[in-house]
């Protein structure tokens, strides 16, 4: 379990086999030319979701 980072974001590039890329702050991910298919985790979600799913995330 990665412990608790108030609002740090991970992410994965391309699937679940990856390694975690991160912590980054909201502010750095929204920077990054991210797919909109990458993974994304974060403090209180319960599985990786797609970068389109994240609602900090939506433009």
């Amino acid at each position: 379990m990665v412990p608790y980072i108030p609002e740090r974001y991970f992410y994965l590039k391309f699937n679940t086999h990856d390694l975690p890329q991160g912590p980054f702050a909201l502010l750095e991910l929204k920077k990054m030319a991210l797919r909109k298919t990458a993974l994304i985790w974060r403090y209180g979600l319960k599985e990786w979701i797609a970068v389109f799913k994240l609602k900090e995330l939506q433009l």
